[in-house]
């Protein structure tokens, strides 16, 4: 008995050295990075929020050089927040703001400060995955301790145009800090470990790989086709929604050149947005913020994916601007910039923004408030059209 006892503890001790060394091979050979961003944990409300005082290595989906992320003590990425100013500008957003794949230092809210100068603090509460319904709750909050001069509310077009909105739960579920996106697409890891290994073991996360159906690129590469036949479907029904008004004697919301304009799929979370901004002394930018493809034909090649034309979702973004421009929001679309400044605005391997995205949306953010201040600004919504067949 106790030889099989001693065989027993040598058999499990092997294990463990084999475990730890193939620990330690993975951290050295990914260099204590991982491909994807493990700092989810659940909320009441939200659904999801980002761990408190959590910080990883992250080679979003290989893409190098690899980024620090750092989130401070309320679930927001950067350092500590600084003391509340009247001179503040509070950005909300997704992961296209919160800046995946690239450093705190190269996204558009910290460049942005960097172009506005003096006292002026612009800080980042954008969150992956989060949409409107999201968005809301979280500048809500935001709003009860923090009284900024403006709100930079930042929507991400391939997301949230093309589908109903819906509450984050209804969308996407987590798992020990990692997001589950999909059936398919990101499959639970069933070990009974603790919430710290399932996290940072890159043994786990290569099980995790492994157990995945599809492999991350071919998801990403599902996700443009579903994006993309959810925005021509939304954006054909625009067109015939615009059609309809063009025929009839009154409407609503016009455009610039005095055509008409629909209201958007949005409006719902727009009138809740504008009940979150009420009473209060804050004025809100609304950013409206492309997907790659839309304006990049290069964009198909890069996820494999047929050409298609995306010209109908600008009836889609016109048809947004008009109607929060109807609720008194102030809007920004930066389509035209990003597009001017060419297809490496976003990740090689993805939609999320480059160092150089971001740059131009620093830009056009900084001119667009220079503009208001001079009484010059030009609201007038600029989406060029990419061809192709879909």
């Amino acid at each position: 008995m106790r030889h099989l006892l001693r065989s027993f503890a040598q058999a499990v001790a092997l294990v463990v050295l084999v475990l730890l060394g193939a620990e330690a091979g993975l951290w050295v050979f990914h260099q204590g990075a991982f491909g994807e961003p493990n700092f989810y944990e659940a909320d009441e409300e939200l659904g999801i929020r980002l761990i408190p005082n959590s910080k990883m290595r992250l080679s979003y989906l290989g893409v190098t050089p690899f980024t620090d992320v750092q989130i401070n003590e309320l679930g927001f990425r950067g350092g500590p927040h600084p003391a509340p100013g009247e001179d503040d500008v509070v950005v909300v957003g997704d992961s296209l703001t919160f800046g995946l794949g690239v450093n705190i230092d190269q996204t558009y809210p910290v460049l942005l400060q960097q172009q506005m100068g003096g006292n002026t603090a612009v800080i980042n509460y954008g969150v992956p995955a989060y949409q409107a319904y999201e968005m809301n709750l979280s500048l809500e909050r935001i709003l009860q301790h923090r009284h900024p001069r403006r709100v930079i509310y930042a929507i991400s077009v391939g997301r949230f145009l093309g589908r109903s909105p819906a509450p984050f739960l209804s969308r996407i579920n987590f798992d020990n800090g990692w997001l589950i996106a999909g059936k398919r697409g990101n499959i639970k890891v069933p070990l009974p470990l603790p919430g710290f290994m399932m996290r940072h073991s890159h043994v786990v996360n290569l099980i995790r790989q492994t157990m995945r159906d599809p492999p991350r690129e071919e998801f990403t590469r599902k996700i443009v086709q579903i994006r993309r036949v959810e925005l021509h479907k939304s954006g054909m029904e625009a067109k015939k929604e615009r059609s309809r008004l063009a025929g009839s004697e009154w409407f609503e919301l016009m455009g610039p050149d005095g055509s008409p304009r629909a209201w958007s799929r949005l409006t719902a979370q727009l009138r809740d947005l504008k009940k979150v901004m009420a009473g209060r002394e804050s004025d809100l930018t609304l950013l409206i913020l492309p997907q790659d493809f839309v304006l990049h034909a290069e964009a198909w090649e890069k996820y494999d994916v047929e050409p298609a034309d995306m010209s109908l979702v600008r009836l889609l973004v016109e048809d947004l601007a008009a109607s929060a421009a109807a609720l008194g929001f102030d809007v920004l679309d930066v389509s035209s910039a990003i597009q001017a400044a060419g297809p490496t605005t976003t990740l090689p391997r993805d939609w999320h923004l480059s160092p150089l995205g971001h740059k131009v949306i620093a830009k056009e953010l900084a001119d667009h408030f220079v503009q208001m201040s001079s009484g010059k600004q030009d609201n007038s919504v600029k989406l060029p059209s990419v061809g192709g067949v879909f």
